[in-house]
């Protein structure tokens, strides 16, 4: 292992559901930011400091806010809100904005050059940052859990990426990216609901059944039956469910009583087509991936998968993901899913700080210079 340096940087992960930042010799990031843009929706009765836009809004207040999303997919919506984002990172942070910043960035894998360049423009030559570097998730994700050899299936709001890695090396063979995620299964639960009788109308639809799917959504693994006759599953599940209903207090105090729909929102993560979609199931995208892989390879990396990304902390998605991947495998035994028992949609941004800290790490940092001279190339050549 590297020597360890003493110089803090600030690592960074932008992702479409929390931003999170904070001190690279830190646990644990420091400042969590809601990745939405709050602009006020009654300029004229509000008072002076509540009329103005707001980034990460608390959520006392978002009734009073038309909420508009910062980051998309794993890219700003607007790129000129990057200094916006930045401002707040550096105040929650307690950091003066004159001072010019060591920034390692997360990022999605696939990540074109021309992104990190025009993140570079921003902040390297405004002087907002001394010097920038960018780490895959998928990568630092393997990497806070002290491994280098393994395949991390990460799945946050909108994204799900199946990142293979060798020896610290991303194998981009084995590498896919969906635009699909914790979003969808809010969505899904929102359809349900509303077939079941409940109209829940509000201005921030999304973040109220965001915060209801990570309250109530479950997972569930399916009897031998249910796999074999896929009709007659949801039949049964249905049956099976109604013995687990749960109540949800709303924001305004009334209650809804959710039944089998906080089982069958989940369901789209295994069979997107269920709702619409032409994904494969995550189980599939894994599978698919793997199978890309050169055939001495396999075993090991089937052996060792890991979860990363708040969507893989829905109840029982280990468990249920794990039956279905053993249904596509001749010997269940070659399998292995890891779910670390840590904050794992967290995962992406300890990697990054553990990393960025190495002395090894010096050759992936890129300065203005750099940038005058090389142009956006520099970005295609320092990637972890």
């Amino acid at each position: 292992m590297s020597e360890i340096v003493e110089q803090p940087n600030v690592v960074i992960d932008l992702g479409s559901s929390m931003m999170k930042a904070g001190y690279s010799n830190e646990a644990s990031p420091s400042a969590l930011i809601c990745s939405f843009l709050a602009r006020p929706k009654y300029n004229k009765i509000l008072s002076n400091e509540l009329s103005k836009d707001i980034i990460g809004p608390d959520k006392s207040l978002r009734g009073l806010y038309q909420l508009e999303k910062l980051i998309e997919r794993g890219k700003f919506v607007h790129a000129s809100d990057l200094k916006k984002v930045m401002g707040k990172i550096l105040e929650d942070m307690d950091i003066t904005s004159e001072v010019e910043l060591p920034l390692f960035f997360t990022e999605p894998i696939f990540t074109s050059s021309s992104t990190r360049a025009s993140i570079a423009d921003t902040l390297l030559l405004d002087r907002h940052a001394g010097k920038l570097a960018f780490g895959t998730q998928g990568v630092l994700s393997l990497f806070a859990l002290g491994k280098t050899d393994g395949v991390v299936l990460s799945s946050g709001a909108e994204l799900t990426q199946v990142t293979s890695v060798s020896g610290g090396l991303r194998l981009d063979h084995g590498c896919t990216k969906i635009e699909f995620g914790g979003n969808e299964v809010s969505v899904q639960l929102k359809s349900l609901l509303r077939s079941s009788g409940h109209s829940i109308d509000c201005s921030n639809e999304l973040l109220l059944f965001d915060e209801m799917k990570k309250s109530v959504v479950e997972a569930v693994l399916m009897s031998a039956d249910e796999q074999r006759f896929q009709s007659k599953a949801q039949l049964d599940l249905e049956s099976r469910k109604k013995q687990n209903e749960i109540k949800y207090e709303l924001p305004d105090g009334n209650e809804i009583v959710i039944k089998s729909e906080r089982f069958s929102a989940v369901e789209i993560l295994f069979n997107p087509a269920q709702a619409g979609y032409e994904f494969q199931g995550l189980h599939e995208l894994l599978d698919s991936s793997l199978k890309n892989l050169d055939l001495d390879l396999r075993k090991l990396f089937y052996k060792n998968i890991f979860l990363s990304g708040g969507n893989t902390m829905i109840t029982g998605f280990p468990e249920r993901l794990s039956q279905e991947m053993e249904a596509l495998m001749s010997d269940k035994n070659l399998l292995g899913i890891w779910a670390p028992r840590v904050e794992r949609s967290n995962l992406d941004w300890e990697g990054g700080a553990v990393m960025s800290k190495l002395s090894s790490f010096s050759n992936f940092w890129v300065t203005a210079k750099d940038l005058e001279e090389h142009g956006e190339r520099i970005f295609a050549q320092k990637i972890v």
